[in-house]
C-alpha cells in the first residue's frame, strides 16, 4: 500500500472512529419501550410510504440495511418476510438492533453486525436489495456506491432516504445558525447534506437513478429547531405551507430537505465522471435561493384559510433521521 493510500485509510478509520462514538452516544437513551413502540408508519408518512414502494414484496429477499441505526427499518423489513443483515458502524447501535429484532420477534430473520459500510464482508451478488437511512452523505460516495453495487446482485435495486443540500436557505441556516443560540445542532462533525454531485459521484456504479420528494420539508425542519414543536399554531402554520408548496408548486419540491432515491441496475464498470457547472452540486444562492424564499412566505399568507388541525407536514423526527 502507497503511503497516499495509508493515509487514506487512516483518515478512514479515524472517521469512521468518530462517527462510531457520536452515535453510540446519539442512541444511548432508547429504552425497550421505545423499540417497541417507533414504527414505521407508511400509513401517514409519506416518505415511508415511497420507500414502502420502492423496496417492493420483500418475502424471501435478501435485504441489506447498510447504516441500520436502531434497527427500526431493518425489522420492519423483516416483519415482512426478508431476511435481513444490518451493518452499522456504531456498536450501541448494533446492539439496539439485535435488542429491537428480539422484542417485536422477528430476531431470527436478522444478522447484525459491527462493520464499515465501505469495506463489506459479503460477497458480491449477494443481496436482491439495499436499503440505507441517512448513510450517502455521511461517506464517500464514490467507494460507498461502488461496494453497494458489488454486493447487490445484477437486477437489484438500492433504496435510500437521504437529506437533500439543495436548498440554499436551510444550508445556510445550517451552516450559521444551528449549534448556536441555543439552536440544536444534530449531526456530527463528520457529515453534510447530500449534494447533487455526490449523488451523481454515487449514482455513477448505477444504470438508473431516480429521485423522489414524497413531501415537501422545509419549514418543519425550522420548526423543529426553533420552535420545537411546542405551539400548535406554529405547527399549523408550518404544516399548511409545507403542504401547500407540495400540492401547488411541484416545482419547488426539490428544495424539500428529505429525498428518497432508488438505484437500480448495478454496473460492472461505473459512468464516466459526472461533470457540473457547480462542483458542489448545491443549488446556487442567487435566484433559485430567492425564489425559495419569496414563494415560501407568499405561501404562508395564501394557505392560511385552508389549515387544518394537526401535526406538521412530514413526520416527528426520529433519532436515526436527525442528521443535518
Amino acid at each position: 500500500m502507497t503511503l497516499q493510500a495509508d493515509n487514506v485509510q487512516s483518515t478512514l478509520q479515524e472517521i469512521e472512529s468518530r462517527e462510531a462514538e457520536f452515535w453510540d452516544t446519539a442512541t444511548s437513551h432508547l429504552t425497550d419501550d421505545d423499540l417497541q413502540t417507533e414504527k414505521v408508519n407508511p400509513d401517514q408518512d409519506a416518505l415511508d410510504r415511497s420507500r414502502v414502494a420502492l423496496l417492493g414484496r420483500l418475502v424471501g429477499k435478501r435485504v441489506l440495511d447498510v447504516g441500520c441505526g436502531s434497527g427500526l427499518w431493518s425489522v420492519f423489513m423483516a416483519s415482512k418476510g426478508a431476511e435481513v443483515w444490518a451493518v452499522d458502524i456504531s456498536p450501541q447501535s448494533v446492539a439496539l438492533t439485535k435488542r429491537r429484532a428480539e422484542l417485536n420477534g422477528v430476531s431470527t430473520n436478522i444478522n447484525a453486525a459491527v462493520m464499515s459500510a465501505v469495506e463489506m464482508d459479503f460477497p458480491s451478488g449477494f443481496f436482491d436489495l439495499v436499503h440505507g437511512q441517512d448513510i450517502i452523505h455521511h461517506l464517500d460516495a464514490t467507494s460507498f456506491g461502488k461496494e453497494v453495487a458489488r454486493v447487490l446482485k445484477p437486477t437489484g435495486r438500492a433504496v435510500f432516504s437521504e437529506n437533500c443540500a439543495n436548498n440554499p436557505l436551510l444550508m445556510f441556516a445550517r451552516n450559521n445558525l444551528c449549534g448556536r443560540w441555543g439552536i440544536p445542532k444534530w449531526s456530527s462533525d463528520d457529515e453534510y447534506p447530500l449534494t447533487r454531485a455526490r449523488l451523481a459521484q454515487f449514482g455513477r456504479f448505477f444504470k438508473h437513478t431516480d429521485v423522489e420528494y414524497p413531501s415537501f420539508l422545509f419549514f418543519h425542519y425550522l420548526n423543529a429547531k426553533f420552535f420545537r414543536y411546542e405551539s400548535d399554531l406554529v405547527n399549523r402554520l408550518v404544516g399548511g405551507a409545507d403542504r401547500a408548496i407540495w400540492a401547488y408548486l411541484p416545482f419547488l419540491r426539490q428544495y424539500s430537505y428529505r429525498q428518497i432515491i432508488c438505484c437500480r441496475n448495478p454496473l460492472l464498470l461505473p459512468k464516466d465522471e459526472p461533470t457540473e457547472a457547480n462542483p458542489d452540486g448545491v443549488a446556487p444562492h442567487g435566484e433559485k435561493g430567492f425564489l425559495v424564499a419569496l414563494i415560501a412566505l407568499l405561501a404562508l399568507g395564501v394557505i392560511l384559510w385552508r389549515l387544518k388541525p394537526g401535526e406538521p407536514a412530514g413526520h416527528a423526527t426520529r433519532i436515526d433521521e436527525r442528521s443535518e
